[in-house]
Order: structure tokens, then C-alpha cells, then sequence
């Protein structure tokens, strides 16, 4: 197709300020020099731009990941590629993942349904995490 356009993970063949939105979902943590994926990704993006994103942590045996981010990781890696990053919302966390294959093998609907509600808001652990970070500053 002409509106797919492949490229090598280095510059990004496109010119300069071209788009109002990136989206990437689980891609950052496969890539092995993402400070030069970021700074394409700046280059491409219009001021005032976004990059929407959700990117995998915390998952020891993800297929072919280099790299598992924290908040801090992706702050600081946008701000070295002249970005600022707006908001992180984590989601699900590992050991609801964890939870959540024992109940599913248990035939525990009920409890598999709730902890997969958390995949569109925060778990309480991370929610637990986020009151902790905002106490810390």
C-alpha cells in the first residue's frame, strides 16, 4: 500500500513536522537505539504534536524486548529528545497478570473480569504507586 511507508529504525523518511499524532503501542521496548527512534520521532511531529503510546515493563520474557521503562525512563528520554512528556497512566500491573492466569486456570470468571477492567483503568497496586510518587514529589 502507498500509506505504509518502512524504514530501517533510524531516519525516518518523511519530512520535517509532518504529523499531528504518533501512535506506538508496544514497539519502544524492541527498539535497540531509541534515542535516535526519539529524535526522528521529534523531528516528524508537528509543535504542538503528541505521541500516544503504551509500552510493556516488568515482563522478564516479552518476545525480542530490550528495554522495560518506567516513568522516569520515558521522561527522561523524551526530555534528552527535546520533548516533554505530558502524562503516564499505568495500567494492568505483573503480578494482577500473574492473579489473573491463576484464577482464569481455576475457572474464576468473576475475579478474571474484574482484573481485566484494570487494563482500562489503573490496577490498586499502581494506583497504591501513584499515591506514593505524588507524596514523594
Amino acid at each position: 500500500s502507498d500509506d505504509v511507508i518502512l524504514y530501517d529504525g533510524g531516519l525516518i523518511p518523511i519530512d520535517d513536522e509532518e504529523f499531528d499524532v504518533i501512535l506506538s503501542l508496544q514497539t519502544f521496548e524492541h527498539v535497540p537505539n531509541l534515542d535516535v527512534v526519539f529524535s526522528e520521532l521529534h523531528r516528524v511531529l508537528k509543535k504542538g504534536g503528541h505521541i500516544i503510546g503504551a509500552v510493556s515493563q516488568l515482563e522478564v520474557f516479552h518476545s525480542m524486548s530490550t528495554f522495560n521503562f518506567t516513568a522516569y525512563g520515558l521522561k527522561s528520554i523524551s526530555e534528552r529528545n527535546g520533548m516533554r512528556l505530558v502524562r503516564v497512566h499505568p495500567q494492568i500491573d505483573i503480578l494482577s497478570l500473574i492473579f489473573r492466569g491463576m484464577m482464569r486456570s481455576m475457572g474464576d470468571s468473576l475475579s478474571v473480569q474484574r482484573i481485566n477492567s484494570m487494563f482500562n483503568d489503573s490496577s490498586p497496586i499502581n494506583l497504591q504507586f501513584q499515591k506514593m510518587g505524588k507524596a514523594r514529589g
